[in-house]
């Protein structure tokens, strides 16, 4: 045993040595780690990997998180749309529409907010429309219109 001792030394010096995978791969990798595991996590376990999502994700992550956006649980269908919000990837704005109109009024200002974080001007006609049917949300109607930088609709938003 003793004679042995020098070889664990030596062992993690060649460990050391091994490269170390960049960043970006790192980065990567833990997506389609999470990617691969959301659809059969938990609750607590979905939620959590929209927020890690949001904040690693990229193009690869919308169609599972979109497919979360149907989720039977409330909350994990307003983490999926806010997390569509902080990616901002082309196409989600079509995804969130229908999301304003949900039973849930957590899930309608979850999505109120994610158009806003979109920045586009091209949703504005449908947020009007959707404006007319969930006046409740007005307060974060006139949040989301300041986010895209749409002043035409402030005075009114804030009037009703």
């Amino acid at each position: 045993m003793a004679r042995l001792a020098w070889f664990i030394p030596i062992l993690l010096l060649l460990g050391s040595l091994a490269p170390a995978k960049d960043p970006a791969t790192r980065r990567a990798d833990r997506v389609k780690k999470i990617l691969g595991k959301i659809e059969a996590g938990s609750e607590r376990y979905r939620t959590t990997a929209l927020r890690v999502l949001a904040q690693l994700g990229d193009e690869s992550c919308l169609d599972v998180v979109s497919a979360q956006l149907t989720a039977k649980e409330d909350g994990v269908r307003a983490e999926a749309a806010r997390c569509l919000g902080r990616l901002r990837l082309a196409g989600s704005a079509g995804r969130l529409l229908p999301l304003i109109d949900d039973k849930s009024s957590s899930v309608g200002k979850a999505a109120v907010w994610a158009l806003g974080e979109l920045r586009d001007a091209a949703v504005l006609p449908d947020m009007d429309k959707a404006f007319a049917r969930r006046r409740e949300l007005r307060a974060d109607f006139a949040i989301a219109y300041g986010t895209i930088g749409d002043k035409r609709m402030k005075p009114t938003v804030l009037s009703v």
